[in-house]
């Protein structure tokens, strides 16, 4: 199916780098999960296809965004959420950021471009 998308907050190879992302728990009454922060090692992400870079930001505002991350809503088997995924999830993070001026408007735009396998 998809491509799995991870919200990797920092450098690839810098320490101090997490990931957040959500994924389908086989509890109906949650929906995905969240799951995050937790440390980003390149060596042990198995799977790893490709990083894409979609904006700078200030070290100020690392905690406010992993707070955005954990706080977005995440999808439901319902049928409202019947096209959403780890991809919109994400997308919503990073909207709130941009709404927020954690992130630059530009962000928006560099995610569009990130591939989404059909």
């Amino acid at each position: 199916g998809l491509y799995h998308w991870k919200l990797l907050i920092g450098a690839e190879n810098a320490a101090g780098t997490v990931w957040h992302d959500v994924i389908w728990s086989d509890k109906k009454h949650i929906g995905m999960e969240h799951r995050g922060p937790k440390p980003f090692d390149a060596a042990k992400a198995h799977g790893h296809i490709k990083t894409w870079h979609i904006a700078d930001i200030d070290a100020s505002h690392i905690a406010q965004l992993n707070q955005i991350a954990a706080s977005t809503r995440t999808p439901k088997y319902e049928v409202a959420d019947i096209d959403k995924n780890c991809q919109t999830w994400i997308e919503d993070v990073i909207k709130e950021a941009v709404a927020k001026k954690i992130l630059p408007a530009s962000a928006t735009a560099a995610l569009a471009k990130v591939p989404k396998e059909e």
